[in-house]
């Protein structure tokens, strides 16, 4: 019967937790982006409007902005010049608003980017049976191929390093670590006891495998 090494909650937990972080950021951006900037310089075009400290002059250029949605990019540029020429203070430029849109995106790329993350850890799995070691549900490390087992950092920090031969033979390399997989202890044992023609190495007080 093949036994299974799962990614352990934690593990699985850290892809979510950016995607959550990710989402709740890209909304807020995306929010003072597309809604409460623009609509905040529609409120201060109607305040400039109504103000005593602005001149005729400017009222009548201010009474032809059309509101932020719906001005050209010329428009908004040209507003951002007449805003800064009247130096009235909480006016968001172009810049402003094309920068917090840029960062909305970025951010929700992030959070699609944590979610490839969190579907492959979720998917991930170690596993042993008759025929041989299972890495990451694709690699079949046969037990022969086995060449050494490392468990000097066992103990100390639960980690086991082994090294396989290729068909070609060059020697590769795999980690198992107990931070990221639960269940290792069984699966490793068993990689023990196949693995009869390996080199072993262990810590001089480590007496038996891993448990």
């Amino acid at each position: 019967m093949p036994i299974i090494a799962r990614p352990t909650r934690f593990e699985r937990r850290r892809p979510m937790i950016l995607v959550v972080l990710c989402l709740i950021f890209s909304a807020l951006f995306f929010l003072d982006g597309f809604i409460n900037w623009p609509g905040h310089d529609d409120s201060m075009v109607h305040r400039m409007l109504h103000s005593n400290s602005v001149d005729t002059h400017y009222k009548v250029l201010l009474g032809g902005w059309p509101g932020w949605n719906h001005a050209t990019m010329a428009q908004r540029h040209r507003f951002d010049h007449i805003v800064h020429m009247i130096n009235f203070s909480g006016w968001h430029t172009v810049t402003d608003i094309e920068n917090q849109r840029w960062i909305a995106l970025f951010i929700g790329l992030l959070a699609v980017a944590g979610g490839v993350w969190w579907w492959r850890v979720h998917n991930r799995r170690i596993s042993v049976d008759e025929t041989g070691l299972t890495l990451d549900r694709q690699k079949l490390v046969t037990w022969s191929q086995i060449k050494r087992i490392d468990n000097r950092q066992w103990i100390s920090q639960g980690i086991v390093d082994i090294e396989y031969q290729l068909a070609d033979g060059r020697l590769q390399s795999y980690r198992f670590d107990s931070m990221t997989y639960d269940e290792l202890g069984p699966l490793l044992n068993v990689v023990g006891e196949k693995s009869s023609g390996a080199e072993m190495l262990n810590p001089p007080d480590f007496l038996t495998q891993p448990t």
